[in-house]
């Protein structure tokens, strides 16, 4: 319901923190969207590193094995994870996600 005063982003709502508190909050939150985007990026660069390996191993005997495909799927979601907390922290932040290599 809208009728609770402290909903975010609420027009003429006020901020219960002072402007430092406010600065030091973003600070903080700035800090933690840089070490998830970094986390996103090792995710991604793992799970392209898992893909190109599991590409070499399927060219040289057709088939994968079950570890391989699993530590896929481990590292997919993972990724997906990340991926997901990255989103929902930059988007409100107003930062973009980190450039993810192909």
């Amino acid at each position: 319901g809208g009728e609770a005063g402290g909903e975010a982003g609420g027009e003429g709502v006020e901020c219960a923190l002072s402007p430092p508190e406010q600065r030091a909050l973003l600070g903080l939150l700035h800090g933690y969207y840089s070490t998830v985007s970094d986390g996103l990026v090792a995710a991604h660069s793992e799970l392209r590193s898992i893909e190109r390996s599991n590409q070499k191993a399927l060219l040289a005997r057709g088939e994968l094995s079950e570890e391989a495909a699993a530590a896929h799927e481990r590292a997919r979601k993972a990724h997906e994870r990340v991926l997901t907390a990255a989103r929902a922290m930059g988007e409100p932040l107003g930062v973009p996600l980190p450039s993810l290599s192909a």
